[in-house]
């Protein structure tokens, strides 16, 4: 999901369901976009031969939602590449808090910046870094930071390959 096209398969496949975020009256989508979203999603609830959740939580969550799923829905935690168990804590790193992913108003990167605002009134060393693509959101993440007093302790990167971010 969002890849429209496996709803109106022919042939019942695997679905796998990341999250429930365009379902979210408060989330970034607009109203068409839910709509669609739910009528996608409850058909695939009902016509995949299997389902997949990256958690137990929302594996929970797709069931209240779309009851179909009930039976035929596994929660699959997502993999870590092996080179991120090699990975060695350097001494000369302040602690930090790292968030990965695209830095768009659907991965909800205000929530890590609120949290670390939190700890870090507790934490003078602690760091948050977000690494992922930066776009047009990124100017609301650092302000954001910036009206939190923290934007001096957050590091922005652009996507790294998993080795680069072993390192870090």
């Amino acid at each position: 999901f969002p890849h429209w096209d496996g709803a109106w398969a022919a042939t019942p496949g695997v679905t796998t369901f990341h999250d429930l975020l365009h379902l979210d009256m408060d989330g970034p989508v607009g109203l068409a976009k839910r709509v669609y979203a739910r009528t996608w999603m409850a058909r695939m609830a009902s016509h995949s031969a299997a389902l997949i959740t990256g958690s137990a939580h929302t594996a929970a969550q797709v069931i209240a939602e779309f009851p179909a799923a009930a039976g035929r829905i596994t929660p699959i935690h997502h993999g870590v590449a092996d080179v991120f168990f090699a990975a060695k804590a350097s001494e000369s790193h302040a602690p930090y808090l790292l968030t990965v992913g695209n830095k768009r108003p659907h991965k909800r990167f205000e929530t890590a910046i609120r949290a670390f605002a939190r700890l870090a009134a507790e934490r003078p060393n602690l760091q948050l870094v977000m690494v992922g693509p930066r776009g047009p959101h990124c100017a609301v993440l650092h302000g954001l930071a910036e009206q939190l007093g923290v934007a001096g302790r957050v590091l922005d990167l652009e996507a790294l390959s998993d080795a680069e971010l072993a390192q870090r």
